[in-house]
């Protein structure tokens, strides 16, 4: 099992997701976490296709910030525990009956409101 967790900082761009998919066909990864993207959950779904994985969790953008993706490939059993704009947080099974939890974390960026970050986790 590896994964793999990158900030993006935007995944509108072909030369951005195809850089993306060079990472994951080079490690390929079971799993891949994405934070910063910069699109909304629908644009996720297709996105999961683009970087050849089977399943996604996506959490929306705010405006031109934010964003998270989890992808995952089939074999790894994910099960969602909670999430928000600041995070992805799920329970993971292996093929091999390891269970162990993820949690994908992207603070806020503005000094001034980072303390909501830290208060959510």
């Amino acid at each position: 099992m590896s994964l793999i967790s990158l900030n993006c900082r935007g995944c509108g761009e072909a030369a951005t997701v195809r850089e993306i998919r060079c990472i994951a066909d080079s490690y390929t990864p079971s799993m891949l976490f994405l934070s910063e993207t910069k699109m909304s959950r629908q644009r996720s779904e297709d996105l999961k296709w683009r970087l050849g994985f089977q399943n996604v969790i996506g959490v929306n953008s705010l405006g031109l910030s934010g964003g998270l993706v989890l992808l995952w490939k089939n074999g790894v059993i994910v099960n969602l525990k909670s999430y928000s704009k600041f995070h992805i947080d799920v329970w993971v099974s292996e093929e091999n009956g390891k269970v162990w939890r993820f949690t994908g974390f992207y603070g806020e960026s503005v000094r001034t409101r980072q303390k909501e970050s830290w208060c959510m986790l």
